[in-house]
């Protein structure tokens, strides 16, 4: 999702609990926890990209070597960048 997705989301969300229960501060929370989650994602990915390329690894899969180059991707990273940046506002 872009930011622009998630903030509809996020906005829907809200619009269909209707009031049911308290949603103040939940966009600043799901920003937060957006932060955190792909923090933990890219450290994740690196370290899953060193253990790929560790000599004499019997377990791999092209697939997911391929998925973590493109999770560590300058593209992908540039991305992530700018959503953390406009999550600091």
């Amino acid at each position: 999702m872009n930011e622009e997705e998630m903030d509809s989301f996020v906005q829907e969300y809200i619009r269909r609990v209707d009031g049911r229960f308290d949603t103040s501060g939940i966009a600043e929370r799901t920003r937060l926890f957006t932060t955190i989650t792909c923090l933990r994602g890219i450290t994740w990915c690196a370290m899953a990209w060193v253990e790929y390329r560790m000599p004499g690894r019997t377990l791999t899969n092209e697939s997911t070597a391929r998925k973590l180059d493109q999770y560590l991707g300058e593209e992908f990273l540039k991305k992530i960048r700018t959503i953390l940046k406009k999550g600091d506002k």
